[in-house]
């Protein structure tokens, strides 16, 4: 089963705290998004 993050937000431009969180969400999911990739299904 795929496990999808939403991030509540933009990663544009990405910062190091970004990275942080994106590095430490890595192991625990398939697929990370932010809001931008969602708003065209809506």
């Amino acid at each position: 089963m795929k496990k999808i993050a939403v991030f509540p937000g933009s990663f544009s431009p990405l910062t190091k705290g970004h990275k942080s969180i994106i590095d430490r969400m890595i192991p625990l999911i398939s697929m990370i998004s932010d809001h931008s990739y969602w708003n065209k299904f809506i």
